[in-house]
């Protein structure tokens, strides 16, 4: 099995080739149509597109962010159902609120708690990574 580095994985021909193949169908494609309109914005954003070559921090997918915003967007779907926009809009800030602190490696009843007491005392709450290096 070959390994290959990120740093040559960018430099390699395949990559350099499916660049090359992106900017000659664009050139082929009528223009005014939608696919040379998205063979441009494909070729607009490449450096986005390779860049997690370049940056191991970088997942080669979103199946982690996917499944973080999960959870939201059924609660979203089951705070709609209830038409009331304040219930949506209180349960968007618990989500987001929630989410941020396991993001920062926090227990979120731990930070949930520190965040009311702190709105109820009339200061302002930490934000989850202040929380987490214990900064307050």
């Amino acid at each position: 099995m070959i390994t290959m580095t990120r740093e040559s994985l960018v430099n390699s021909r395949k990559v350099k080739n499916l660049r090359g193949s992106l900017s000659k169908a664009w050139a082929l494609a009528p223009p005014g149509t939608r696919l040379r309109e998205a063979l441009a914005y494909g070729g607009g954003i490449w450096g986005g597109l390779i860049r997690f070559l370049e940056d191991p921090r970088i997942d080669l997918d979103t199946n982690a962010s996917k499944h973080t915003a999960g959870g939201p967007v059924v609660g979203r779907k089951t705070h709609h159902g209830l038409r009331s926009l304040r219930g949506t809009q209180v349960a968007a800030l618990f989500y987001t609120l929630i989410e941020s602190a396991k993001l920062a490696g926090v227990e979120p009843k731990a930070y949930l708690r520190v965040v009311i007491l702190a709105a109820l005392a009339g200061t302002v709450p930490p934000l989850p990574h202040e929380f987490a290096v214990g900064t307050i």
